[in-house]
């Protein structure tokens, strides 16, 4: 399975795209991977024509030499455990419920899910379902659609993701009647009348904005938190790391991985948690800027801030070294040689390997304190230690 990977180039709350099949169906993602992300492009060029101060927050990743921000969409590659016959028949519950299950567990509440099925369903002529707890999904083998044109199958997508959004609110003035609630009936050109006859490109975002969208109220999808701020600054966070150690920094999103990627812009408000990690032989002292302390680091961008990480060489770690019986122990790196000189100071965090040594007429019976048996005795050097070597007489 390809999951989600890690960073995200964008903070806040996220829309993850995920091609999903059977177990026993055929995994064509890689023939697919590319048509899905010109339909989500399209969707955001649509949202953002229609609509300039918004746009869906979809989930990206920082992928090297990435020319377009669709290009950069994570889209994961899911295979369910259950055979196809399991989603025949009620797949949109089914489906969710495969999600919400190990390996994937989609069920976090920062996130909203566009799924394209790719396997059959029972009723051809459902292009797809959602719900407000987060999840659309597109069903690939139904109502003709062609993934990747832009048209049909990029508005059936845009229609169930404004579903999973929240929808049309309780009181609007122009929801559908039964069954076809949950839509709106004033014009068949509004992305979510109950059945789609155009392509995306001719279809409006709540037409008159009285319903769902743009007109207010508390149930205005236009202030859904899932949705990117296009009408406010873009602040940026820096960041660099200091002193006489080595180390890195990593953000949760954003893409910060420092040294290297150590500047990010996002929305004003979002917040970016970072985390300080020191090489071997280094220690992590601190933050200084926005950010005091030693543990995680997390910056609100009310404003463009700046962040040190500073690390220090760590001291370095004694290993204590005894020899019972007859032979001698030497160490790599150089530092110890017992019986003499059975005591070494060493780099923190590095491995020390010790070789035991008997002398003629013995043999290393075992090694007790921070290695045991008879084998191979490697140290890692996170703290004093100590290890003793016992000899006994060979077997004649």
């Amino acid at each position: 399975m390809q999951a989600d990977r890690k960073p995200d180039l964008l903070a806040g709350r996220l829309v993850d795209v995920l091609y999903a099949h059977p177990s026993d169906g055929a995994n064509r993602f890689a023939s697919l991977v590319t048509p899905i992300v010109s339909d989500v492009a399209a969707i955001d060029a649509w949202w953002r024509r229609l609509d300039p101060g918004r746009t869906l927050r979809f989930d990206l990743f920082p992928f090297a030499n990435c020319t377009t921000t669709m290009g950069a969409l994570d889209v994961a590659d899911v295979t369910l455990p259950q055979p196809a016959d399991t989603f025949a028949e009620d797949p949109f519950q089914r489906i969710v419920l495969g999600l919400s299950q190990p390996p994937y567990r989609a069920a976090n509440r920062q996130r909203k899910y566009l799924v394209y099925w790719d396997a059959p369903v029972s009723d051809a002529r459902v292009c797809g379902q959602a719900s407000a707890t987060g999840i659309a999904i597109i069903y690939l083998r139904a109502c003709g659609l062609t993934v990747g044109s832009g048209d049909l199958s990029a508005a059936a997508a845009a229609h169930e993701l404004i579903h999973s959004l929240g929808g049309v609110g309780f009181g609007s003035p122009h929801e559908c009647p039964r069954p076809n609630e949950g839509h709106v009936c004033d014009d068949t050109t509004d992305i979510l009348y109950p059945f789609l006859n155009f392509g995306l490109d001719a279809l409006l975002l709540d037409v008159g904005h009285d319903d769902y969208y743009g007109f207010g109220g508390p149930s205005d999808l236009r202030n859904s938190p899932w949705l990117e701020r296009l009408d406010v600054p873009q602040l940026a966070l820096s960041v660099a790391t200091g002193g006489a150690g080595k180390g890195r920094v990593t953000s949760d999103a954003g893409g910060i991985n420092c040294p290297g990627a150590c500047t990010s812009s996002q929305e004003q408000g979002l917040t970016m948690t970072l985390t300080a990690s020191a090489q071997p032989g280094s220690r992590f002292t601190g933050w200084t800027g926005a950010c005091t302390g030693t543990g995680p680091c997390a910056v609100t961008l009310d404003a463009a801030k700046d962040v040190t990480a500073t690390f220090a060489p760590a001291a370095p770690v004694a290993l204590k070294v005894s020899v019972r019986g007859k032979g001698r122990v030497v160490s790599t790196p150089s530092g110890v040689s017992c019986p003499g000189r059975c005591s070494g100071s060493f780099t923190a965090d590095g491995t020390v390997a010790l070789r035991a040594i008997p002398a003629k007429g013995y043999r290393l019976a075992a090694w007790s304190g921070a290695c045991h048996g008879q084998g191979a005795c490697k140290v890692v050097a996170h703290a004093a230690s100590s290890v003793r070597a016992t000899f006994a007489k060979s077997q004649s």
